[in-house]
């Protein structure tokens, strides 16, 4: 690895999820496999794996959670620095699936009686349906255009929960009479995904965004 990659935080995530996998490999856990544990697409793994596309916190959380990985370790580096804490796989394989709305727009509400639902559901299996059947009135937000940050992409699928926290990496929070998604910056401050504009501090928070349940390729 040259001097460069070494100092490149998105190669050393890649580098630390191929250990990840190599682990999982050992333990009779193919890739296509893991992607129908984590509920994406085959080729989204790849790319995230291969640094074609950016590990996303959300995703990262996801793996974290459903193969007894740390979260720390495998997006900065913190802790053990030589293999993640595998203590057993953990999260599930069965194949329990759940059908959700699919919303044009983050809501406040009862996603079946907004005018942001058009009728259509999707079905969500593996560590996504767990997550879902946990949340409060989730639904599958389709995302309307890029994320400023090149974290999410125009018509990504993603699990919302409406839930009000404000410790998700990203939250769906209501401002000047607008539902939107925002993150917090290293200084603390909301800032729009779509626009990357700073938002009032009082923005209130009505959901949090679980996770990528289908990506774009």
């Amino acid at each position: 690895m040259s001097e460069k990659d070494q100092s490149d935080p998105e190669q050393l995530r890649c580098d630390r999820l191929k250990q990840v996998f190599a682990e999982l490999a050992d333990r009779g856990i193919t890739q296509r496999q893991a992607a129908i544990d984590l509920n994406v697409p085959p080729q989204y793994l790849s790319d995230v794996k291969n640094g074609h596309r950016n590990l996303t916190e959300q995703f990262a959380r996801r793996i974290a959670e459903h193969y007894a990985v740390s979260f720390a370790w495998l997006v900065s580096g913190e802790g053990s620095k030589n293999t993640p804490r595998f203590d057993g796989v953990g999260g599930t394989t069965k194949t329990d699936t759940v059908m959700l709305p699919v919303l044009s727009e983050p809501i406040e509400g009862n996603p079946a009686e907004s005018v942001a639902w058009d009728g259509s559901k999707l079905k969500v299996s593996g560590a996504a349906a767990s997550m879902a059947a946990r949340a409060s009135q989730p639904y599958v937000l389709r995302i309307a255009s890029d994320d400023v940050d090149g974290r999410l992409q125009k018509y990504d699928l993603v699990l919302v929960s409406q839930e009000s926290t404000d410790s998700a990496t990203i939250e769906v929070v209501q401002h000047r009479g607008r539902i939107i998604l925002a993150r917090r910056d290293e200084n603390g401050e909301w800032k729009s995904l779509e626009t990357g504009r700073r938002i009032s501090t009082k923005a209130r928070v009505v959901g949090r965004c679980l996770g990528i349940v289908w990506a774009t390729l």
